[in-house]
């Protein structure tokens, strides 16, 4: 089923109080890379969303209400981020669940198993070890 908007195994960032959630890509190789990304509304609270580029924005929208989505193709080098952040939007952070639906891969080949896994297991770890620490 579908719980907060967010279909059973995707992911959801929540933001913390002084605190953005972020889903970070390490390119592996230089090549130009495609971002298909998507916000889901999760539960009732309002969020902001994010995708930066070595820290530059490449898309930003202050409400994911209305499941924005961002798609575009990056040249990248090997190393270069590609993150995606969810804030709390100022209405607090109690109700801030957000799902993401993101695939960032090589535009040049077919996606490699293991990147579309690392990036969906790298965020929940880091949403894990966030939780932890907060």
């Amino acid at each position: 089923g579908v719980i907060n908007g967010l279909p059973v195994g995707g992911l959801a960032l929540h933001p913390g109080a002084a605190e953005l959630a972020v889903l970070r890509f390490t390119a592996p190789s230089a090549a130009s890379y495609s971002i298909n990304t998507q916000f889901l509304d999760g539960d009732f609270g309002q969020t902001g969303a994010t995708i930066l580029h070595n820290g530059v924005t490449l898309f930003s929208n202050p409400a994911t209400s209305g499941n924005p989505a961002f798609n575009t193709t990056v040249a990248l080098l090997a190393g270069d981020t590609v993150d995606i952040v969810v804030d709390h939007a100022g209405d607090g952070f109690f109700n801030d669940t957000t799902g993401v639906a993101a695939v960032i891969q090589n535009a040049s080949s077919a996606p490699e198993p293991g990147t579309v896994a690392l990036l969906f297991v790298g965020g929940l770890v880091g949403t894990l070890v966030r939780r932890r620490l907060g």
